[in-house]
């Protein structure tokens, strides 16, 4: 027997694919079988939609107008047939891929008489009460409210109305790289010929979805312990171009020691002179912005690029604008994680401040002094080479970064021969990345960095930011590598680490 849902705004919302788009859409093992189904769209649904549409800042109002146009091609060019008999005004009914689909007006003689008199600006009560006249017409229990709202869906249970959730698994996001374990035969000749053929690979592994252009394998051997590797020589990068899977070895170019395998994927992708966009994910501390900020000074010192423009993300009404000072020094706040990159760089890496520190570290002040002198004398060391750090900080980012770039005066901008750092990317929603990843210019490079559990600006989550968006319009082109960190990568405290690790748990969870 023909079963009626009836389609909840949150349902449509969460789940837009549950109308055609003209392709198959991407239902895998849904709660509900919809297939043959009659899907049921009330009035007061559409009114949500034609509300929540000129929201242009959230992932909301994006999918509002999606589903507007979508369900308005559906009628306007699916031949749809128009019944005068038809039960409970479902006049006009399209035959989609699954089954049909009606819009569903509420019949004003009926509800008059109708126990249940909900507000006219109550929407749920709207749509429940579409749902019992559909049932009094002698649908009865062929009637199925589909809601994920708990608080509708009691209200409804309430009142007789049979009501189901809807989900669905949605595929496995893109993240740029794959762990996975590997036949032996296939290791070794990675190891052995520093190649993989594309032609080797899907022989060897006809369960893997199709290789993307960039994406990085990190491989485990099945049955085989490969003694005397380098810690990344497991790792390959997928081209395209060639076909094939090829070692990691432009990483070395860059005067840091990657600490896992992520930053190794990282530093390959940003020296790769073929990929134009970089952007890099994953948890606080595994060192997307030092890497970054590395990465352009010693490019920019070797004439890669003129120099690097920063656009930090401005959260709306976050009080930066309130701040004393010209435009440079009111941004400042956002480029102090970049310019805390270049002091700890420096820290590593000049013996100048690393000998002087680690001599404070052993002998504490000068220790020929007498003792209630030497506190003093180790505060006056420590500030002279904080003073000394800041200096050379300052005169590093003059040389080769310059002022920010607010996000407003980033449009019209063409970064040509520039390399770009758009940090904390998933704070803007879709519009102001879209605006953003099109700023690159000819011989120029982008990158992006942020982390999806770390979202502030209202109305974005994990799900809708604008990283989020950027890869997934970027997927799968040759000059775009995706990076993603892991949360036992998280290289800061231990403590970033495990909460890293519990928000992706809980991630998963939901």
């Amino acid at each position: 027997m023909e079963k009626i849902f009836i389609l909840d705004t949150n349902v449509l919302l969460e789940y837009p694919d549950i109308i055609p788009n003209g392709h198959e859409a991407r239902l895998e093992e849904p709660t509900v079988d919809l297939t043959g189904a009659h899907l049921v769209i009330p009035y007061a649904v559409i009114q949500e939609l034609a509300k929540f549409k000129k929201e242009l800042d959230n992932a909301r109002g994006r999918d509002s107008r999606l589903l507007l146009n979508r369900l308005r091609d559906i009628f306007e060019f699916e031949n749809p047939n128009w019944d005068e008999d038809a039960a409970f005004a479902l006049k006009t009914t399209v035959e989609t891929q699954k089954g049909k689909l009606s819009i569903l007006p509420i019949d004003n003689t009926l509800a008059k008489t109708h126990k249940f008199k909900p507000k006219e600006t109550d929407m749920d009560g709207q749509i429940i009460l579409t749902t019992l006249l559909a049932m009094d017409l002698q649908l009865g229990n062929k009637v199925i409210l589909l809601t994920n709202d708990n608080d509708m869906a009691i209200l409804a249970s309430g009142l007789g109305v049979r009501t189901r959730r809807f989900k669905y698994r949605l595929p496995d996001p893109y993240t740029g790289r794959r762990d996975l374990t590997v036949p032996a035969e296939l290791f070794e000749s990675f190891i052995d010929f520093g190649i993989i053929h594309l032609e080797d690979w899907n022989k060897a592994m006809p369960s893997q979805p199709p290789l993307v252009a960039n994406e990085f394998i990190v491989m485990q051997a099945d049955s085989i312990y490969a003694e005397g590797l380098g810690p990344f020589d497991h790792i390959g990068c997928f081209k395209a171009d060639l076909e094939a899977i090829i070692p990691l070895s432009l990483y070395k170019k860059l005067p840091i020691q990657p600490r896992t395998p992520g930053q190794a994927m990282y530093i390959e992708a940003l020296c790769d002179p073929n990929i134009d966009t970089v952007i890099a994910t994953g948890p606080a501390g595994t060192g997307k912005t030092f890497i970054a900020t590395i990465y352009a000074l010693e490019a920019c010192r070797k004439g890669e690029f003129i120099g690097a423009s920063i656009v930090p993300c401005h959260i709306k009404d976050d009080g930066v604008g309130t701040l004393p000072g010209y435009l440079d020094e009111k941004l400042d706040p956002n480029i102090k994680p970049l310019k805390n990159a270049l002091r700890n760089y420096l820290l590593e890496t000049d013996p100048t401040f690393s000998k002087k520190l680690k001599k404070i570290k052993k002998f504490g002040a000068v220790n020929k002094l007498p003792k209630e002198h030497q506190g003093d004398r180790a505060d006056e060391q420590i500030v002279s080479i904080r003073k000394s750090l800041d200096d050379q900080v300052n005169l590093l980012w003059e040389n080769w970064f310059g002022d920010p770039v607010p996000m407003a005066y980033a449009k019209g901008r063409d970064f040509s021969y520039e390399l770009a750092i758009f940090d904390e990317f998933q704070d803007h929603n879709h519009v102001q990345a879209d605006t953003l990843i099109k700023r690159i210019g000819e011989h120029g490079k982008a990158i992006i960095t942020g982390d999806v559990w770390q979202v502030h600006t209202p109305y974005l989550t994990p799900e809708n930011n604008g990283i989020t968006y950027a890869a997934d319009l970027l997927y799968g082109f040759p000059e775009v590598a995706r990076i993603s960190f892991l949360e036992n990568e998280v290289e800061r405290h231990p403590l970033v680490k495990k909460i890293a690790q519990r928000q992706q748990s809980r991630g998963k969870q939901r």
